[in-house]
C-alpha cells in the first residue's frame, strides 16, 4: 500500500525533493513557513498544508528538511508540530544535518505516541534532488526505513541503511567532513596554479583525467570564487554566504562529535577555521574572526 506523504521545508534542497515527490505520483502534502514556497510547488501538483500539524494529521510518512537543529525540533515538537497531530504508525523522515543527539530525543520523544523516527541524511545537493541522483544515509529501525523506502527512492540513486538511529546523522558528518577538506584542498591547488601562472582551465583538465577531481570538487571549483571581483558582486556573495553558513554548521557539529570522542582533527579544525577564505566570502570587519 501506498502511503500518504508529507514533506516539511522546501527550500534549496526540499523543492526539489518535493518536486521528484510530485513527478513520481505520490501527491505529497507540503508546507513551509514561506507561504509563497508552498504555493509554487501547489501550481507543480502538490497540495499545500497550512502547519506542520496538518501534515501529521493527514500522513504517513513525513520528510522534514529544514535548516538546523531548532528548527527541526520546532517543526517535530511545537504546538502546531507533527508530533501534536501523527497518528500511531507514522514515521518521520529528518532530513536535515542535525546532532546526533538532537535525532535520538525525537526518536525518544516520538515513540511515546507510537511514532518513528529516521534520520535520513541525503548527499548530492540540490542539482542532485532535483536530477533524482541523491545518496540516502538512513539510520533507524529497519520497518521504518522500509515504510520510507517509496518516498525515498524518488529521488534517490542510493539508498544506504548505516544502523541505529542516529547513524545516518553520523555518517552524513563524516560525509560533510571529506567534501569540505577536498574543497578546501581544491582551493589551494588553484591559488598555487595561479600563482604559478599556469593557464586557466590547466588544473581542472590534469586532475579530471588523473581522476582526482570528483563531481563535487568540480562544481566547487567553476564556481568563480577564485576571481578578484567576486568580492564586489553582492549578488555572489550573498549565494557563497548560504554556502558558507551551511558549512559552518555542518563543520562544527563534526567537531563537536570527534571532541566527544576524544579525536583530535587537525585538517578539519584548519578547513573550519578558514572556511570563509575557502568560499571567498568578505566578511564585515565586525564580523571577522
Amino acid at each position: 500500500m501506498t502511503p500518504r506523504v508529507g514533506f516539511i521545508g522546501v527550500g534549496k534542497i526540499g523543492r526539489p525533493m518535493a518536486a521528484r515527490l510530485v513527478a513520481t505520483g505520490l501527491d505529497p502534502l507540503v508546507y513551509d513557513v514561506a507561504a509563497d514556497a508552498v504555493q509554487a510547488l501547489v501550481g507543480a501538483g502538490a497540495r499545500g498544508a497550512a502547519t506542520a500539524r496538518e501534515v501529521g494529521e493527514r500522513c504517513d510518512v513525513i520528510g522534514v528538511c529544514v535548516p538546523a537543529d531548532a528548527h527541526v525540533r520546532a517543526v517535530c515538537e511545537g504546538p502546531d508540530g507533527v508530533f501534536a497531530g501523527a497518528r500511531p504508525g507514522t514515521v518521520v523522515a529528518i532530513h536535515s544535518t542535525v546532532r546526533p543527539a538532537t535525532v535520538r530525543a525525537l526518536g525518544e520523544a516520538a515513540a511515546t505516541r507510537g511514532v518513528g523516527v529516521v534520520d535520513a541524511c541525503i548527499s548530492g545537493g540540490e542539482i542532485g534532488a532535483a536530477e533524482g541522483t541523491l545518496v540516502y544515509m538512513v539510520g533507524g529501525d529497519a520497518a521504518h526505513v522500509e515504510r520510507c523506502r517509496p518516498a525515498f527512492e524518488a529521488s534517490a540513486k542510493r539508498i544506504v541503511h548505516t544502523g541505529a538511529l542516529g547513524t545516518g546523522t553520523l555518517m552524513k558528518l563524516c560525509n560533510n567532513l571529506m567534501s569540505y577538506v577536498t574543497f578546501r584542498a581544491t582551493y589551494e591547488a588553484c591559488r598555487l596554479a595561479q600563482g604559478m601562472g599556469l593557464p586557466d582551465g590547466l588544473l581542472e583538465e590534469v586532475t579530471s583525467a588523473g581522476g582526482i577531481l570528483s563531481t563535487p570538487m568540480q562544481r566547487y571549483l567553476n564556481i568563480p570564487q577564485m576571481a578578484p571581483e567576486v568580492v564586489a558582486n553582492a549578488t555572489l556573495q550573498a549565494k557563497l554566504t548560504e554556502y558558507l553558513d551551511i558549512g559552518d554548521k555542518d563543520m562544527a557539529i563534526a567537531l563537536e562529535a570527534a571532541a566527544e570522542l576524544g579525536l583530535d582533527l587537525p585538517a578539519a579544525r584548519l578547513c573550519a577555521e578558514r572556511m570563509a577564505e575557502t568560499y571567498r566570502v568578505v566578511k564585515p570587519p565586525s564580523a571577522a574572526t
